[in-house]
């Protein structure tokens, strides 16, 4: 996850890129697991920014429990 919290010290972009999308999809997984997890404040950041887009809120956050 340290790929996760260095990119939401980044500045952020106009776009998407793969990177986002593979992080965003991992995470919205790793969300629905079970089990507890560690709270990581800048992965939880770059995830909520995420679902700000039209795109990821469609398809990434298809509003799932």
């Amino acid at each position: 996850m340290a790929l996760g919290n260095r990119r939401a010290r980044l500045r952020t972009y106009p776009t998407y890129t793969l990177a986002d999308i593979v992080l965003g999809l991992s995470t919205r997984r790793w969300y629905l697991t079970y089990f507890p997890y560690p709270e990581r404040s800048a992965i939880a950041r770059l995830y909520q920014t995420l679902c700000q887009g039209p795109g990821f809120e469609f398809d990434g956050d298809n509003g799932a429990p």
